[in-house]
């Protein structure tokens, strides 16, 4: 198995660990991460893994079992990829709600950072290159951060602004991102991510510019490309009110159908 190591913070006190669900094809999505390059891991440069089972007294439960429910993907027994990366339990708590519950409470997380004692967490499901931006720009570290992105990955920067609760600390970099992208035919998959976009980031004006690009292009089934849009929003905003089906899922050879849109940006 594959192990890359990325040193976010030298002085961090969390090492986490992130399991992608399957393997990546780092010809794409990865070179966006700019010239973060991964670093050799010596055994003296890894934190100890703590024992979940003995820390804290009383009853503080595990983020991961707060958290399960919510996981943005299934097992990954079939994971391909770990990435391991050193960083700050203080920029993690001030930038995400997330952690600030992980890290920041009674949680035994908390408790093992309270006690002065170095933290290993395992996240899972995400794919490297847009997490890593994400830590990037979560620690300050704005010569890693591309200025340019495609709208794939910042969709997926997005889906990671919704789970982690880090919209603050994000949404600058989004507008700068958002400015430079064109579409240069729209396909029913670039309604779906352009309305998962501007929900994320709570871009009122672009949230109603593609809703109704929605409402008045599809013929058919609105997919949502297997993006989390909340149903609230579908229902009332968007297309079961106008008596277009909703599906959840992608359409299995439709996703780069073209509309009649001619080239466009996000706006």
């Amino acid at each position: 198995m594959e192990v890359k190591y990325y040193e976010i913070d030298p002085d961090g006190d969390v090492l986490l660990l992130l399991r992608t669900a399957k393997q990546e094809d780092e010809s794409s999505e990865d070179r966006e991460s700019a010239n973060d390059e991964p670093k050799a891991e010596t055994p003296n440069e890894r934190m100890e893994t703590e024992k979940r089972e003995t820390e804290c007294s009383g009853d503080a439960k595990s983020a991961d079992e707060k958290t399960k429910a919510e996981s943005p993907t299934e097992s990954v027994e079939s994971s391909d990829i770990d990435i391991r990366m050193r960083l700050s339990s203080k920029h993690l708590i001030l930038a995400s709600r997330y952690f600030q519950r992980m890290l920041g409470g009674d949680w035994k997380e908390g408790c093992i950072l309270r006690d002065g004692r170095q933290l290993e967490v395992t996240e899972e499901g995400w794919k490297s290159g847009p997490f890593l931006i994400l830590m990037n720009i979560i620690h300050g570290r704005t010569k890693k951060v591309p200025r340019t992105v495609t709208i794939d990955v910042l969709t997926e920067i997005a889906s990671l602004v919704d789970y982690y609760e880090c919209l603050e600390v994000v949404e600058i970099m989004a507008e700068i991102w958002t400015s430079k992208i064109t579409i240069p035919h729209v396909t029913l998959k670039d309604i779906a991510q352009c309305i998962w976009l501007s929900y994320t980031f709570r871009w009122e004006s672009k949230f109603k510019t593609w809703t109704k690009r929605a409402i008045l292009t599809l013929e058919g089934p609105f997919y949502t490309q297997g993006l989390p849009i909340p149903d609230r929003i579908l229902s009332k905003q968007l297309i079961k009110s106008h008596g277009l089906e909703v599906r959840t899922t992608s359409r299995a050879n439709g996703d780069n159908r073209r509309d009649t849109g001619a080239e466009r940006g996000i706006d």
